[in-house]
């Protein structure tokens, strides 16, 4: 999330592990973009680090698959999975790596997504939206509004579908392991981080 300052350093070697297949998905989070909207460019990049963020020459890339269930997080896990394997052969060969680097034109950069896109309004939502954004953003969370609270930080999101006798958006428990919140057509269970305020 922060990028170093690589002209002030004085090495040799300074690389990044990026989490897409560059030069597509530069940015500081692409991971919610890979998880519905980019599935094709799953991998790891490993690239010479520049002034310019995520721009610098590819070294090494490794792609892999995706499950079609996978989410933010299960994406996230294989990347831990990747990363190593393509920082090993980096490291097997730094020299012959940054001889033959690569330095493609164009790509993409995807931004921050807003917090409108990770905002679940609990008064309209379903079940189904609900399961969409934590899939989407997985433990980065996204941001619910109630009846009674500013939106508010959530992660760790659990929902089913039932008939429930409480109004739509309505913090029904607010226990140790979280809140439970009537949706549309179901019930959510989940743990707030932090309190948003509205601007």
């Amino acid at each position: 999330m922060h990028r170093i300052p690589i002209e002030e350093l004085n090495v040799r070697y300074a690389v990044n592990v990026h989490p897409t297949l560059l030069p597509e998905g530069r940015g500081p989070n692409p991971l919610a973009y890979l998880t519905f909207d980019y599935p094709q460019l799953n991998g790891v990049s490993i690239h010479e680090m520049t002034p310019e963020l995520d721009q610098g020459p590819i070294l090494v890339q490794e792609p892999f698959d995706r499950d079609p269930g996978d989410g933010f997080d299960e994406i996230f896990l294989k990347l831990w999975a990747y990363a190593p394997r393509a920082l090993r052969r980096l490291l097997d060969d730094v020299d012959h790596y940054f001889a033959n680097k690569q330095n493609p034109a164009g790509g993409s950069y995807w931004p921050e997504p807003p917090q409108a896109e990770r905002t679940l309004d609990a008064a309209t939502a379903t079940v189904a939206d609900a399961l969409h954004l934590h899939a989407r953003f997985g433990q980065l969370g996204f941001f619910l509004h109630t009846d009674d609270e500013h939106p508010t930080q959530v992660r760790a999101t659990a929902a089913s579908r039932c008939q429930h006798q409480y109004p739509p958006g309505h913090v029904t428990a607010r226990l140790s392991r979280g809140w439970i919140v009537a949706l549309t057509d179901g019930l959510l269970q989940t743990q707030p981080t932090f309190h948003h305020k509205p601007v």
